[in-house]
């Protein structure tokens, strides 16, 4: 049948990367799939200006970092606003962290010590693994839709790091080169 392409991308049930959305012109169906397929698209006469910011109330100024001991919580927000400032909702995002987290002497880590927990608070979903490894799992991205105050809340964790920091960003997957990015460090004794 014929299809009508969306603009914006739908998540997975999984959080783990998003879809191609389209509607059926025959049935009005909306539905999604993981590979493109011929479909008419529908265009914006006007492109829509977004910004997207990663912010944390765990933010250390002399680090420039958001911190939190081995062990706690880092609240995070991944906020979504138009041209004017107002928070759009139901906006697709991503949130990924960098392939290797340094330790205090600058050095990469990348094994278990430096993976992550990630859980989402609002709106609500399953926690996730948020790590990278070799083995080609796509563990260091999340995907989501803003809530309808255009954000979406973590709480990130760390609870085998030996003092690690570790940088995160926040993407409008349907506009890449629109992020925002921090780091975040989780101490111990000896941490950077």
């Amino acid at each position: 049948g014929k299809y009508w392409g969306a603009g914006d991308s739908k998540v997975n049930d999984t959080h783990s990367t998003n879809n191609f959305q389209y509607i059926r012109l025959n049935t009005g169906e909306t539905t999604t799939t993981s590979t493109n397929t011929a479909t008419a698209q529908l265009c914006l006469a006007k492109r829509r200006v977004l910004s997207i910011a990663l912010t944390s109330s765990a933010m250390n100024a002399e680090k420039s970092a958001a911190l939190a001991k081995k062990g706690e919580k880092i609240p995070l927000t991944v906020t979504v606003t138009d041209g004017a400032g107002t928070p759009q909702p139901n906006v697709p995002i991503r949130l990924g962290r960098g392939n290797y987290s340094q330790n205090r002497a600058g050095g990469n880590e990348n094994g278990s010590n430096s993976d992550m927990l990630l859980t989402p608070i609002a709106p609500p979903a399953d926690a996730k693994a948020f790590a990278y490894h070799y083995s080609g799992e796509q563990l260091w991205y999340w995907y989501g839709t803003t809530d309808e105050s255009g954000r979406v809340q973590f709480e990130l964790t760390q609870d085998n790091t030996p003092g690690l920091k570790t940088r995160l960003e926040a993407m409008l997957p349907d506009n890449p080169p629109t992020v925002s990015d921090m780091d975040a460090i989780f101490t111990v004794i000896t941490s950077p």
